[in-house]
């Protein structure tokens, strides 16, 4: 290394005063993986280790570090983040390692400057929400399919047709969300759904409460796997639930028929679903807005929910 670039570093370090206060474990290391400076916390955790080998120092190790983010830094010139985690006496640790090179005047590197961050409770808060959420999750899955019990016995009990009818849709919009919470106790994301095996479970239910020959009436699912937010699964749930009962209900007059459901990612922040039957059709005079059913009341505020257009 040129003098001047000597020059360069020893003015560096000459100003490192405000690192020793920092508590985060900063180090700068020569382009040998050698340290240059240690900062207070650093040193508190490796020991004092001036002109040592890091990689020497701090693992025991003749070999540098696998995915070392300082060794990607003298490659590339970038600035590296990497997540690592290191076993110790009061178990696993968790560390955010930054890193970035350090240049000379005519842009060459000539050093790495390394930042070491104790992420691990943050880590262990995040373990903890999240499985507060899973119970959370599991509770009230447990509740709606407790609801959706007493109303099934109810509509059973009930010897007025129209009144279990309205009984069996409230059943399978309620399974409708529970599904969504189901499918969340089992997923190792808390705030998004897979589509498909989704709106897969969703027809099953739907064709099960409406108690339709699965023999005869058939569903084609056309959907890709991808994952969509919890509300938009909830919302798009509700508005297959509306469809497929009214396509069991009214446009297979001899019990036979296809469904066929579409969905696809569009420009990775948008949804697009097609929905078909090979029924006998809607009426002539049918005009969404002027239908003020409750199923077609339940498509319209979660179509606008979505914002979309029907």
């Amino acid at each position: 290394m040129e003098r001047k670039e000597v020059m360069k570093l020893e003015e560096i370090l000459k100003c490192t005063d405000i690192l020793e206060l920092i508590g985060d474990e900063i180090a700068i290391k020569d382009t040998e993986y050698r340290f240059l400076y240690q900062n207070k916390s650093h040193r508190e955790r490796f020991g004092d280790s001036p002109g040592e080998y890091c990689y020497g120092a701090t693992r025991n190790s003749d070999e540098i570090c696998e995915n070392c983010p300082l060794q990607m830094s003298f490659l590339d010139g970038k600035v590296h983040k990497e997540e690592q985690a290191r076993m110790t006496n009061q178990g696993i640790e968790y560390y955010e390692v930054i890193s970035a090179p350090i240049r000379s005047s005519a842009g060459e590197i000539i050093a790495g400057i390394e930042v070491v961050r104790d992420i691990t409770a943050r880590k262990k808060a995040l373990a903890e929400k999240e499985t507060l959420l899973q119970e959370l999750n599991h509770r009230v899955k447990n509740n709606l399919n407790i609801l959706s019990s007493l109303l099934k016995m109810q509509a059973r009990a009930d010897k007025d047709q129209d009144c279990t009818n309205i009984l069996k849709e409230a059943e399978a919009r309620i399974g409708t969300i529970a599904l969504i919470h189901e499918k969340l106790c089992r997923s190792e994301s808390l705030g998004n759904i897979e589509v498909y095996s989704y709106v897969m479970d969703l027809t099953k239910n739907v064709l099960k409460i409406s108690s339709a020959d699965s023999n005869r009436i058939l569903i084609d699912l056309d959907i890709k796997e991808f994952m969509v937010p919890v509300n938009t699964a909830i919302a798009l749930g509700l508005i297959l639930n509306e469809l497929l009962t009214n396509s069991i209900k009214h446009a297979f007059p001899n019990g036979s028929g296809l469904i066929i459901i579409k969905m696809n990612e569009k420009d990775g922040d948008k949804v697009e679903l097609i929905y078909s039957d090979n029924g006998i059709g809607l009426p002539e005079d049918f005009d969404i807005n002027k239908t003020d059913t409750l199923g077609m009341k339940l498509i319209d505020d979660n179509v606008s929910y979505l914002r979309v257009r029907l």
